[in-house]
C-alpha cells in the first residue's frame, strides 16, 4: 500500500479522535450516552438485539444498513434470525426482500432454505408484514397495520366452545 495514503489514513483518524474529544466534553453527549445505554438495557431486558450506536447516529456499513457480525445468526432458527435482522435494519429501512434476508442470513453464519424461510415469514403474520411479493418487514415498522396477539381470538372461542358443551351436558342430563 501506498505511504501516502497510510498517512491520510492516520491524519484522518487523528482528526476523528479531536473531534470525539470535544463531542464527549459537551453535556448533550453525556446525556446521548446515559440514553443509549437505558437503550441497551431495555434492548437486552426484551431479548432483541442491541442497536448500533453507528445506526443511531447515521454512521453505517457500506449499503447504509447495520453491519452484521460474521456468526450473529449462528444456530439460530431461520425464522428468529430474519426477525432479528429485520429489527436492526428497522432504524434506517422498513422491510427487505427475502433476497436480502437470506444473503443477511449467510453473512451472520446461517444458511436457510428459500422456500421454507418464505413460508415461515408467510405465516408469521402477527410479527411479519408482507409488504410485497417476497418483500417482508416487522408489523411494529409499519403502525398503520393492526394485528392481533397470537392465540387470543382462539383461545377466548374455545372456551366459550367448553363452557356450551358443559351446559348443554348439563342441560340434556337435567331433562332426563
Amino acid at each position: 500500500m501506498d505511504d501516502s495514503l497510510i498517512a491520510a489514513i492516520g491524519t484522518v483518524k487523528a482528526r476523528i479522535s479531536d473531534r470525539i474529544a470535544t463531542l464527549q466534553d459537551d453535556p448533550t453527549w453525556q446525556e446521548i450516552k446515559k440514553m443509549y445505554q437505558g437503550l441497551g438495557t431495555l434492548e437486552e431486558m426484551c431479548g432483541m438485539p442491541k442497536t448500533d450506536l453507528g445506526a443511531l447516529l447515521g454512521i453505517t456499513s457500506n449499503d447504509g444498513l447495520a453491519a452484521i457480525g460474521k456468526y450473529e445468526f449462528a444456530g439460530q432458527p431461520p425464522l428468529e434470525a430474519a426477525k432479528r435482522y429485520l429489527r436492526k435494519i428497522a432504524p434506517k429501512q422498513t422491510a427487505a426482500s427475502l433476497d436480502d434476508i437470506i444473503a443477511a442470513l449467510e453473512q451472520g453464519g446461517l444458511k436457510a432454505n428459500k422456500d421454507e424461510l418464505r413460508l415461515s415469514l408467510s405465516r408469521s403474520t402477527t410479527e411479519i408484514y408482507k409488504a410485497g411479493d417476497d418483500i417482508y418487514g416487522l408489523v411494529e415498522s409499519f403502525p398503520h397495520i393492526r394485528r392481533g396477539t397470537p392465540g387470543r381470538r382462539k383461545s377466548a372461542q374455545a372456551g366459550n366452545g367448553a363452557e356450551a358443551a358443559k351446559t348443554e351436558g348439563a342441560t340434556s342430563e337435567e331433562g332426563k
